[in-house]
């Protein structure tokens, strides 16, 4: 089995020193390695609303990972860096695309959610493009909206779990979850390299995207070894 032939993928550690991508019965498909830059760490536990007001000094930054096989072999690298782009090359260093915030698709998400009978909660959205090296947008990646607020006296949350990543076209292709990837349509390279690297490529650009989300990633933050 490959990594990079295989529909699903399941992650273990995935922000952590080393992850690892595996199939679904657990054969060890992958490593994710980092090379240089940021590290990702365990957050320490304590009072969370400390925490919320005392954040790392420094979080987020440069951070390199190669995506290696069981051999060792480089299948992928990525090079990115927070609030900027995370560029993906393949294992003969030609770069496939790199990966962005998607500004737009957040503006015009958030603008079309004011119409929302829900308006008394408060609506999160967050997006990312993937170009090409000719700088056109080939697939773009965005979670569900993430609503918080008050129902029968209780904190309730909706959504945030499940990121959908689809073509120019508005074709999903694939749906990335905390701990899953799941091709929905078979993608010819690049644009299969491109899916099997979004939530590495997502967290080198966006270390405190998940960092308020249950979960396994909420857990772990980037900073400087």
């Amino acid at each position: 089995m490959d990594l990079l032939e295989s529909n699903e993928l399941i992650f273990a550690d995935l922000i952590a020193p080393e992850a690892t991508y595996s199939a679904p019965d657990g054969t060890l498909l992958a490593r994710i390695v980092r090379m240089d830059g940021m590290v990702a760490r365990k957050r320490k536990r304590g009072n969370f609303f400390k925490r919320l007001i005392t954040p790392p000094i420094d979080v987020g930054g440069p951070v390199a990972l190669r995506v290696e096989d069981v051999s060792g072999r480089s299948l992928l690298t990525l090079r990115g860096a927070s609030d900027s782009v995370c560029e993906v090359r393949d294992a003969d260093f030609k770069t496939l695309g790199r990966f962005e915030h998607d500004d737009q698709l957040v503006t015009d998400t958030w603008t079309s959610s004011l119409l929302d009978r829900n308006i008394q909660w408060q609506n999160f959205f967050r997006a990312w493009a993937v170009r090409n090296p000719d700088g056109d947008v080939v697939l773009e990646i965005q979670t569900n909206e993430i609503k918080y607020g008050r129902r029968n006296s209780a904190n309730i949350r909706v959504g945030g779990d499940i990121r959908t990543i689809t073509t120019v076209d508005g074709t999903q292709v694939a749906v990335w979850t905390d701990e899953r990837l799941t091709f929905e349509r078979e993608l010819a390279s690049p644009l299969r390299e491109l899916v099997i690297a979004t939530p590495m490529a997502v967290k080198a650009i966006s270390p405190t995207a998940f960092s308020s989300w249950s979960g396994p990633l909420g857990e772990y933050i980037w900073e400087r070894p």
